[in-house]
């Protein structure tokens, strides 16, 4: 038996041990504990990716809270039109963005809880996705459509056809 074939025969077992031990690992790790120091309130527990049967959804509250929601950042505290105008919406829904999950994935990242966790910092600011997806749920709820509807929707991508450019301009009020 030649060298090299010895060398294949030898890590053989070793490279099934690892290909077991990956497909056994999660394929998505649980998002992270809410620190106590938290400013959201957590009245209701955050959704479990389990319970949904689809472990790809980020972290969000199944219910409306029960007490006062945390402010959004100030809109004027941006120079982006665009940022201004979302945060501004994000102050009028915030009962929703609360329900819904982000697609950034902060709540891996960052901790977060709830699409509203975004606009309660400055990571909006800087995030297309969670721009995005705000202003998504804000345009489904002048429909009329319920948070749950508007998370399945967010769910399977209708988020995805928001255009910015056309928040460049303040809301009425």
């Amino acid at each position: 038996m030649t060298k090299f074939k010895r060398r294949i025969l030898y890590s053989l077992p070793l490279l099934v041990l690892a290909g077991g031990l990956i497909a056994w690992l999660p394929a998505h790790p649980r998002p992270r504990a809410v620190p106590a120091s938290h400013p959201m309130p957590m009245a209701m527990p955050m959704q479990s990716n389990q319970r949904l049967g689809t472990a790809n959804v980020p972290a969000f509250h199944p219910h409306p809270p029960r007490g006062p929601l945390p402010a959004t950042q100030p809109p004027s505290k941006y120079s982006d039109p665009r940022v201004r105008t979302i945060y501004a919406l994000a102050a009028r829904i915030k009962k929703v963005l609360y329900q819904e999950p982000c697609y950034c994935r902060c709540d891996r990242d960052l901790g977060h809880t709830s699409l509203l966790s975004c606009f309660v910092g400055n990571h909006a600011s800087v995030c297309e996705v969670c721009l995005m997806e705000a202003a998504y749920t804000y345009k489904e709820t002048r429909k009329g459509l319920t948070a749950a509807q508007i998370r399945k929707n967010i769910e399977h991508g209708g988020w995805r056809s928001i255009n910015l450019n056309d928040y460049m301009h303040a809301p009425a009020r």
